[in-house]
């Protein structure tokens, strides 16, 4: 009995950390010091089992720590890396595993973690601008929100007691705020609850799923946030593809393996469509040029890296010139958002005072006319 219950509870906290796996994926930082620790021990003369021994149990990130032990065990039974490396994909992307490959093949493997490093440095450096640049807002966005709350949920209550007491007329507008406060307050704990459910289901929903790749093309269609997300999937496109065919890859597979490097759903289905036209005889830089998700600037210096066999090269130059264009359209939109988020909140504000303060006013009016 106690032998099938200790069964049932390993399966249960099995399915809870699956659940929960995507909640703690392995960030660009972690794999860009991963590759760029492994470069220098590889290279100085440290055998590969060795030097996962030692990285191992480093790590912050339990899950990264305990797959890299995984790999370990698997390279010491006979599979070279990047089997054992693909046998874990939470931790280790498929543009990892291509490029271990080519390090295989090519026998320069602690060159390939090297480029690897500083792809997913750059990757981790334009993460963190992202984030460093969104925080501002979002912080203000956060008290906002707390501060409409904190009034929605206790000062609200108690003039609508002070109202209910003195059986005084409500306008509409204040009616309609004492409405939604009473919903707030007494349905908050769910909404919350609400809230992290949506949240764990939509980490879980599958990439491919239609309802990720609406939600996706819209993004795409929002003024100013749409050219942002396209600036940044580009970027990621052209450093990834570039960096594959730098190392030795052809150009079909290095496709196939970049697909899986852009977030954006509606942009992936469409770099696929230029994988098989590829596949089909199409030029590269015609077969992007005919999906209409980028731009002439693009398209021109693809064709120029495709005619003159420096491809690697011309998409570099275009994530260096991508980049640029990115951290300035982010500089543009926060310079527009920041305003807009501090005028909505103030408006937001002043409707709740209006909305208490017009019935106090009609009270201390009708009490000025009986005086008189």
């Amino acid at each position: 009995m106690k032998a099938s219950e200790s069964s049932a509870s390993n399966l249960l906290q099995k399915k809870l950390m699956h659940f929960i796996r995507p909640l703690f994926a392995v960030s660009p930082r972690e794999l860009g010091i991963f590759c760029e620790e492994v470069s220098v021990m590889y290279g100085a003369g440290v055998e590969l089992v060795t030097c996962l021994e030692i990285l191992g149990p480093d790590g912050k990130n339990k899950f990264f720590s305990e797959d890299i032990q995984n790999v370990k065990k698997r390279v010491q039974q006979g599979a070279s890396l990047s089997e054992a490396t693909a046998a874990s994909p939470d931790s280790f992307p498929p543009l990892f595993i291509s490029m271990i490959q080519a390090g295989e093949l090519g026998g320069s493997l602690d060159q390939i973690f090297k480029n690897l490093g500083d792809y997913y440095h750059s990757q981790a450096a334009l993460k963190s601008k992202l984030f460093h640049t969104l925080l501002y807002p979002v912080i203000v966005l956060i008290i906002a929100v707390l501060v409409v709350l904190f009034l929605l949920t206790s000062v609200i209550p108690i003039f609508v007691n002070i109202f209910n007491a003195m059986d005084a007329k409500i306008p509409l507008v204040t009616q309609i705020l004492m409405d939604v406060s009473a919903g707030v307050t007494k349905g908050l704990p769910f909404f919350i609850i609400l809230i992290v459910l949506l949240f764990c289901f939509f980490k879980r929903l599958p990439a491919e799923s239609t309802f990720r790749y609406q939600c996706d093309r819209l993004l795409l269609k929002l003024p100013a946030v749409g050219k942002m997300i396209y600036y940044v999937e580009s970027l990621r496109f052209a450093d990834a593809l570039g960096i594959l065919l730098s190392n030795g890859i052809e150009l079909m597979t290095a496709l196939k393996v970049v697909e899986n490097t852009i977030g954006n759903r509606y942009i992936r289905t469409e770099f696929s469509h230029v994988r098989l036209a590829v596949r089909q005889g199409s030029p590269f830089a015609e077969s992007l040029k005919v999906t209409g998700i980028i731009e002439a600037d693009f398209y021109q210096m693809v064709r120029v890296g495709e005619q003159s066999g420096a491809l690697d090269r011309s998409l570099k130059t275009i994530a260096a010139f991508y980049k640029e264009e990115s951290d300035r359209r982010l500089k543009t939109m926060m310079t527009i958002i920041e305003p807009a988020i501090l005028v909505i909140v103030g408006l937001f504000v002043m409707f709740i005072v209006l909305s208490i303060m017009t019935p106090i006013y009609e009270i201390y009016q009708g009490y000025a006319n009986i005086l008189n």
